[in-house]
């Protein structure tokens, strides 16, 4: 969950790495630090904390007229406290080579004892420094595969050497690594959307090979083999959302930013499931029609799996289960025959879901992706992939991806569905009518920050409620609630409020009841909920679909109206306004709600 940028070139290097690891903060950080070859010479420098990265670049030249050799990294930690000693980059016992690490090295207590008993010095305590003692140990331009052999986990690295001046060496495996070509400039980066801030040309790292780079070319070791280039150029990311270092705003952009992504994806969605030649029917064609769904992701993308298996029962009478990714693969799950397999993600990246997705391949079942980035891991892994097209989402807490999931859930169980052509229909126009009434949510911000001031600002704690459709709408609710503002707020069914949760209430928490409307086959019984925490004095905020501006009279303090649409489609409405609610405690309570503390946007460890 690290970050990684480097370059070979000449020119402005302080601005460019102050550029590409200011693009990399949104991952999250805990400390960051560079070292970099020029004039026969290396430099190294380490800072400690959040929001280092202008006092680390400040001490990088300006200008250079001849070329450099620089890597760069912002630490997430995993092994070690948070010290100068543990950030990267780090080095063998000679200072010779100097080297940073995204990913975990699973087996490094076994080697960093056995590199202790041949002598070797260690000055941290991070699983990373153990890895330029090896290649320190091993002679990696002649035998590169003995890095590999040694080495058990995940691992994205990047590192100079003074024995091979002018140099860049690079190897990967399951972390992602990408080069960037511009003119005679390298750029390396394990988050595509940093080098789309330098060029337009990009080339994956392959697992399991050597690299060697220089301002020009790149060399797989040890034969030495130069690379023809064969690049890709993507228009994916938005350089001004990357750009952009007004406080608090990717959130806040992201949130009002979706109207328009839903809008633009409504048209791509419904000519790629209607039409008898799109690509999905192709697809189709080649595999038997799925009997089992089996859904992977973490956090975010989990709730809207749980949303999307409802969807896909319902309408597409396919057995359908939702499993979070990094318990899956331990579990020994079963495959049986004309399973299919998704996978949510949106960064693609995310370390768990990429576990589980290739378990679910040796067992040769359709892999579905469904991801943002059109060129991540699991976007390349997937034989048929959704891409949810939304632009960047730098915010690490997911918002205008989750909606977007949500409607690629909605209209692949459409897809699915058998006969139901009036019903299609509804939903279709339903459909359209989203981006609209989005706006309408939107326009009600003042409303929503007042009920923050209200409900939230004094409390440590909350819980957020639904039922149906609107049971993972609570889930999400409460975990953006959680990641935001820090207000430990937990979700749940209503109906299991009995079951536990109805010891937690008291006049002074506050409780969330999603109620949808009057169409939603679980109104009546949320309704009943609500009695049973009202009766226990518990200060209720329901959440309601509806559009008469009179509504039958409801157990709360606070009645919040929203847009009407059918049950099925609620969860985007709702989403939204608990989006905002957790936006503004944030906001109200001095967070950095773009960057929340301890977490990061791109999960790539287990």
């Amino acid at each position: 969950m690290c970050g990684i940028l480097a370059y070979t070139g000449k020119g402005n290097i302080r601005n460019i790495v102050k550029k590409g690891l200011k693009s990399l903060e949104y991952r999250g950080y805990d400390a960051c630090g560079y070292a970099f070859a020029y004039d026969n010479n290396i430099s190294i420098k380490k800072e400690v904390g959040k929001n280092k990265i202008e006092s680390l670049t400040d001490s990088l030249p300006e200008y250079v007229e001849k070329n450099v050799y620089l890597l760069s990294h912002t630490r997430w930690a995993t092994h070690g406290d948070n010290t100068e000693k543990n950030a990267h980059p780090h080095y063998d016992c000679k200072k010779n080579i100097f080297l940073v690490h995204n990913g975990i090295i699973e087996n490094y207590n076994e080697i960093k004892n056995d590199l202790l008993a041949s002598g070797h010095k260690f000055i941290g305590s991070t699983d990373t420094e153990a890895i330029p003692h090896i290649l320190e140990s091993i002679d990696y331009i002649s035998t590169p595969e003995k890095i590999f052999e040694i080495l058990q986990g995940s691992f994205a690295c990047v590192f100079l050497d003074k024995k091979q001046p002018f140099k860049l060496f690079i190897f990967r495996r399951k972390s992602p690594l990408i080069v960037g070509k511009d003119k005679n400039t390298l750029f390396i980066s394990s988050d595509m959307q940093t080098l789309s801030l330098f060029c337009n040309k990009f080339i994956e790292i392959k697992e399991n090979i050597f690299y060697q780079l220089d301002t020009k070319n790149i060399y797989i070791l040890p034969e030495n083999k130069k690379i023809i280039y064969s690049f890709t150029i993507s228009s994916f990311f938005n350089k001004k959302e990357i750009e952009s270092e007004k406080e608090n705003i990717f959130m806040k952009n992201e949130i009002w930013q979706q109207p328009e992504t839903i809008k633009k994806n409504i048209p791509i969605l419904q000519s790629l499931i209607n039409e008898p030649a799109s690509k999905l029917n192709k697809f189709i064609k080649k595999c038997k029609f799925p009997e089992r769904i089996i859904i992977a992701g973490c956090g975010t993308s989990w709730h809207a799996g749980l949303i999307g298996k409802i969807y896909l029962e319902r309408f597409s009478k396919i057995i359908t289960q939702v499993e979070y990714a990094s318990e899956f693969r331990y579990n020994n799950p079963v495959f049986n025959k004309n399973t299919w397999f998704f996978a949510l993600s949106q960064s693609g990246e995310t370390a768990d879901t990429i576990g589980a997705m290739e378990l679910a391949k040796l067992f040769n079942i359709p892999i579905i992706g469904i991801v943002n980035n059109p060129l991540s891991t699991i976007d390349k892994n997937s034989d048929f992939s959704f891409h949810l097209n939304v632009g960047t989402e730098i915010g690490v807490a997911a918002t205008k991806s989750f909606t977007m999931q949500i409607l690629i859930l909605f209209m692949l169980s459409l897809f699915f569905a058998k006969d139901k052509k009036e019903e299609k229909k509804k939903f279709i126009s339903a459909i359209y009518e989203l981006p609209e009434k989005i706006k309408e949510v939107l326009n009600k911000e003042d409303e929503l920050k007042q009920i923050v001031e209200e409900y939230f600002l004094s409390s440590s704690n909350a819980i957020f409620l639904g039922r149906g459709y609107n049971y993972p709408t609570a889930l999400e609710g409460a975990l953006k609630m959680k990641e935001i503002s820090y207000i430990h707020a937990e979700g749940s069914s209503a109906a299991e409020m009995k079951h536990g949760p109805l010891a937690l209430v008291d006049k002074n928490l506050p409780v969330v009841f999603i109620v949808g409307n009057k169409n939603d086959i679980t109104y009546e019984k949320i309704i009943s909920n609500m009695h049973e925490v009202k009766s226990r004095n518990g200060k209720i905020l329901s959440i309601v679909n509806q559009r008469e501006k009179k509504i039958d009279s409801l157990p709360s303090d606070k009645v919040l109206i929203l847009p009407e649409t059918i049950p099925e489609l609620t969860p985007i409405i709702n989403v939204v306004a608990l989006q905002i609610i957790s936006f503004y405690a944030g906001i109200l309570k001095g967070c950095d709600v773009d960057k929340p503390r301890n977490l990061a946007k791109s999960v790539t460890v287990e």
